[in-house]
């Protein structure tokens, strides 16, 4: 009775060959099926292994699908699967290599890369999907560009993803709302990949970044407000007409405001005409005006007109700085600007303000912006003209210049 009850694995040849018998498609599966349910279960001798992986290893070559699909059913979490069967069903149709690349231990991160790089999207996707997905693998999921392969990735927690790879893929879908909420959603997010969010993010997942990551509201504002002040600069270019830029400058004062680093950013790259237009328009004043004030009546000038615009006082210097060093160039060179000007503008800006580090303008002016924040974040127009026109000392400074 003992020995009718055993039901520990057995596989004789003479078994072998009674399941093998029946050549049918059907037969087949349901024998290939058997083989590997008992070879995944173990205990078996060493004679019957070998009895089962050239079994296996037979029909994972069977010409019928819905046998190698049968097989891969019953092996894809055997721990012990011989490699090169493994590989050789992930590299199958998606039937049947699907379940293998999603749940087989067997398969190598270069197995797993080995097969996202050969483009089938559908195994790319289940490798995303992996138990366990490491930093290599990450990259080269993310490498695909591919909107339904990079989704499962970010969607798995427990894929290990590097800083390199959060940047490319916000870098890759800049304007990609369903992505920027998988990023966000992430259990971690690097300070420089929530950085990049916040600039091109919607207000709804601008908060959810902030509170999910912990990222201050401040510093947000400031991020929004100098890559969208950068992205503007860069598209007015010295043949940029004064009728569009005065457009644009409407456009930007009738939705987030005109920064003072916008305007800085403008004069530290040589653009001179810019920089009137723009003071002409938030001062409402002719731009004939502007110029001759700034040209013309030196110092006095100039303080005339950075009052009138509303200018922070705290940036002052800053922009007696760029305008020295762009009016002594001009005078020069009256239509090259080259980088090294733009670096003695920084190297002005950093013997002015001592928290100021001479690396690169963007990161300047990102530190001059922090100076700027005791006023208001954004010009507009009359937004501080009656602050300082209504001083005594403003009106007097002002009268016989801007008349």
């Amino acid at each position: 009775m003992a020995a009718s009850k055993d039901k520990s694995p057995h596989l004789s040849h003479a078994s072998v060959m009674r399941l093998r018998r029946d050549p049918s498609p059907g037969a087949r599966a349901e024998t290939a099926a058997g083989v590997a349910a008992v070879f995944v279960r173990g205990g078996l001798t060493d004679r019957e292994r070998r009895y089962a992986i050239d079994i296996i290893e037979h029909f994972a070559g069977d010409v019928e699908r819905r046998v190698r699909e049968a097989l891969c059913e019953h092996v894809k979490h055997c721990p012990f699967l011989p490699a090169a069967i493994a590989m050789s069903l992930a590299r199958d149709v998606e039937s049947v290599a699907l379940p293998i690349i999603r749940y087989s231990e067997v398969l190598t991160d270069d197995d797993l890369i080995t097969i996202v790089r050969e483009g089938n999207t559908a195994k790319q996707v289940s490798v995303a999907r992996r138990t366990r997905v490491g930093t290599t693998v990450a990259d080269a999921l993310v490498d695909t560009r591919k909107k339904p392969v990079v989704e499962a990735l970010l969607d798995n927690r427990n894929a290990e993803i590097g800083e390199a790879a959060y940047v490319k893929t916000a870098t890759d879908f800049v304007e990609d709302s369903d992505i920027h909420a998988l990023l966000i959603d992430r259990p971690a997010l690097p300070a420089s990949v929530s950085a990049r969010l916040i600039t091109c993010v919607s207000d709804v997942l601008r908060d959810r970044l902030i509170e999910r990551h912990g990222f201050p509201p401040v510093l947000a504002d400031e991020i929004v407000m100098h890559g969208r002040d950068r992205a503007v600069s860069a598209a007015v270019t010295p043949s940029t007409s004064r009728d569009e830029v005065e457009c644009l400058l409407e456009a930007l004062r009738a939705t987030h405001g005109i920064s003072p680093t916008f305007l800085l950013r403008a004069l530290s790259k040589g653009d001179l005409a810019f920089f009137e237009s723009s003071l002409a328009a938030i001062a409402r004043l002719p731009q004939d005006n502007v110029s001759h004030l700034i040209r013309d009546q030196g110092l006095r000038g100039f303080q005339s007109i950075y009052a009138r615009a509303g200018l922070p006082p705290p940036l002052f210097a800053a922009f007696r700085t760029a305008l020295d060093v762009v009016l002594e160039v001009r005078a020069q060179r009256p239509y090259g600007w080259t980088d090294e000007d733009t670096k003695r503008i920084v190297s002005g800006l950093v013997r002015n303000y001592d928290d100021v580090c001479p690396e690169n303008i963007e990161n300047v002016l990102g530190r001059l912006a922090r100076h700027a924040a005791v006023a208001p974040a954004t010009l507009a127009a009359g937004t501080y003209q009656r602050r300082w026109t209504d001083s005594p000392t403003a009106q007097a400074t002002m009268a016989p210049v801007l008349v």
